[in-house]
């Protein structure tokens, strides 16, 4: 697996699962979207998997 997405519906179940993520060193591969917050969250999603682009270091 090069990387994978994890959509959540709350700001508090992304941060939950970002610090887990940290902790267990799969954060390099694995990222989470907050659904609530990014109306086009299945485009963010998809530009991750197929071409890198890291929806943490977008404004």
């Amino acid at each position: 697996m090069v990387r994978s997405v994890v959509i959540v519906d709350s700001a508090l179940t992304k941060m939950q699962f970002q610090r887990i993520a940290k902790q267990t060193g799969i954060h390099a591969w694995e990222r989470y979207i907050d659904a609530s917050s990014i109306t086009d969250w299945e485009k963010v999603g998809i530009d991750w998997i197929n071409k890198g682009i890291d929806p943490d270091n977008q404004d």
